[in-house]
């Protein structure tokens, strides 16, 4: 036979507090670009032919003549004032999950834009960088000459602290081409 527990206390009942103001988790943030006020990235001028732009592994598709980025920050509209420099976000890239982040969304560039800087990128670190060696290995010499390279052809990029955006695509390049190179096998 089972025998249920008396009853000690009466039912308790909550009633709920009165509602306060939600707290604030991150600090509102002024971003560079601030022709409209729009959550939408910078437009695109219509008037320049896009070129279909290859896979993301293909360095030497895209060629340099095509700059859809040279018209997203004109030197002429926006005085170096008005200019915030956007830093570089927390953790590494390509790792979301570890604290990191997602090179592109957080860019949240057109696609065709991303797209021709990769390329450049790409291209660039494939004529001047090992690419059998991992990041850290390479020549900081060379870096710093593929970002200034990509600064002075797509403007875009002037407005990033240090030009981190530059410096993430050969490292996450780097990092797959690195890890490519097949290991021998060792006999046990």
């Amino acid at each position: 036979m089972l025998r249920h527990l008396p009853l000690i206390t009466r039912r308790i009942e909550f009633t709920p507090l009165a509602r306060t103001p939600l707290p604030s988790i991150t600090a509102r943030r002024e971003f560079a670009i601030a022709r409209e006020h729009s959550s939408s990235p910078p437009p695109v001028d219509p008037g320049l032919p896009l070129s279909d732009v290859s896979d993301a592994s293909d360095v030497s598709m895209q060629s340099d003549d095509d700059n859809l980025s040279g018209n997203i920050l004109e030197e002429d509209s926006i005085d170096d004032e008005d200019v915030k420099i956007i830093p570089k976000p927390p953790g590494e890239p390509g790792r979301p999950k570890s604290g990191g982040y997602n090179l592109e969304q957080t860019l949240s560039w057109p696609d065709a834009i991303y797209q021709q800087v990769v390329n450049h990128v790409h291209r660039e670190a494939h004529h001047r960088l090992e690419t059998k060696k991992s990041f850290k290995n390479q020549s900081v010499k060379q870096i710093q000459a593929i970002c200034d390279d990509a600064v002075n052809e797509h403007s875009i990029l002037r407005v990033y602290e240090n030009a981190w955006p530059v410096r993430d695509m050969p490292k996450l390049r780097l990092k797959y081409t690195s890890e490519k190179i097949p290991y021998s096998y060792v006999k046990l």
